[in-house]
């Protein structure tokens, strides 16, 4: 599967953070509902309004000023939120909540910019203790391309508080982009045995599972992520693949067309439904989703290979011989090895426009590549020397 292991959009990935805040910081009553206006899209005011209903409700004990605080990210407004936050501290400059909260909402606000990463950082070197700080650089650190330093803010928040199921959740995809599948699903198992109910950590897990060849698993895991956020089109494509490998074809269809229509720019569900549509026979709707997936992707090679296989079996030959040298070309633009069925497929369509010597070329270099076919290919040699 070529997409890794993806953040949810800023605005959600911010809204599941701050439900998972409020069951940490002193509210749970409202985490649960937090988590139920991510899934009401649709009439997301009227979620946040009840929300807010709730927490005057029931606020938080004691008081410290942070009331302000809640109503700004509960409205989903992250700039008041931080001058909430700014008022807290000065009046209290060692309120850990107020540290912690100011700086998630300046990444909500600012996402990894300069000015955030210099402000979280700020208060690092003030309150060095606060686990939570080294968690928030992180996440800034990954979205910048900084690994290196993610991991090191990591390791460190993980030694200081071992209990932030965020943490741990970062470091599995920290892990899983170096491929090292073994300790991200180990992370993730931590993260989900502290009792994060976020659907980040059962996407990410069902990601590194397919990796492992864990198919059921991956399978149980995406279920478990979408039974909380049913409109991330990742965790249907990650289900679906899933299914497609266990040969399970009417629920991939199922799950790879749910991905689709909730984000029609996610390219890979329409290679894999492609492939499953070409095993079934749809040859037309198979070549459709390929068609699709080469407008959003024309750099992947394999997805050419694969869609002059489909022309071939339509009578295209023409189509699959401009087909497998597109699929060539990228891949020597890439530095990688011709996939191994462009020979073949080569081969067949040179010599259905009885272009013999090109047929032969094809067929002989085929033989090197794909030798659980010598058979078929020797009697199309043998054919075609006559």
């Amino acid at each position: 599967m070529k997409v890794a292991i993806t953040r949810l959009s800023r605005a959600r990935q911010s809204a599941f953070s701050a439900a998972a805040n409020l069951s940490r910081l002193g509210w749970p009553d409202l985490a649960p509902r937090l988590l139920e206006c991510l899934v009401a899209v649709d009439h997301r005011s009227e979620a946040w309004r009840k929300l807010r209903v709730a927490y005057q409700l029931s606020p938080p004990a004691p008081a410290d000023g942070l009331e302000r605080v809640v109503d700004a990210v509960l409205r989903g407004d992250p700039l008041s939120a931080v001058q909430a936050c700014d008022s807290v501290l000065e009046v209290d400059r060692q309120n850990d909540r107020a540290i912690v909260w100011r700086c998630e909402q300046c990444i909500a606000l600012g996402g990894a910019s300069d000015v955030v990463l210099t402000a979280i950082s700020l208060a690092i070197r003030e309150r060095p203790e606060l686990a939570r700080l080294g968690v928030l650089r992180a996440s800034v650190l990954w979205d910048r391309g900084d690994p290196a330093g993610c991991k090191e803010d990591l390791e460190r928040a993980i030694e200081l508080d071992g209990f932030d199921p965020e943490a741990w959740l970062l470091r599995a995809q920290y892990h899983g982009a170096l491929g090292a599948y073994q300790e991200a699903e180990s992370d993730c198992d931590h993260a989900i045995g502290l009792g994060e109910r976020w659907p980040r950590a059962y996407r990410t897990r069902s990601f590194v599972r397919f990796q492992l060849g864990k198919l059921e698993g991956s399978i149980e895991d995406a279920t478990q992520a979408l039974d909380l956020d049913p409109l991330d089109a990742v965790t249907w494509m990650y289900r679906g693949v899933s299914h497609a490998r266990l040969h399970q074809r009417a629920a991939a269809l199922d799950d790879l067309t749910r991905a689709i229509e909730i984000d029609p720019s996610l390219d890979p569900p329409y290679n894999t439904r492609g492939m499953v549509l070409w095993e079934l026979g749809d040859l037309r709707g198979a070549l459709a989703d390929l068609d699709r997936y080469i407008e959003l992707d024309p750099t992947d090679e394999i997805v050419f290979a694969s869609r002059a296989g489909v022309r071939l079996a339509l009578g295209d030959a023409t189509g699959a011989v401009d087909d497998c040298e597109a699929s060539k070309q990228l891949a020597e633009g890439h530095g990688k090895a011709v996939p191994p069925e462009v020979w073949r497929y080569t081969g067949a369509a040179h010599a259905i426009l009885g272009h013999k010597t090109e047929a032969i070329e094809a067929y002989e270099q085929a033989l090197k590549w794909t030798p659980h076919d010598r058979l078929a290919i020797e009697r199309e040699l043998s054919r075609l020397r006559r």
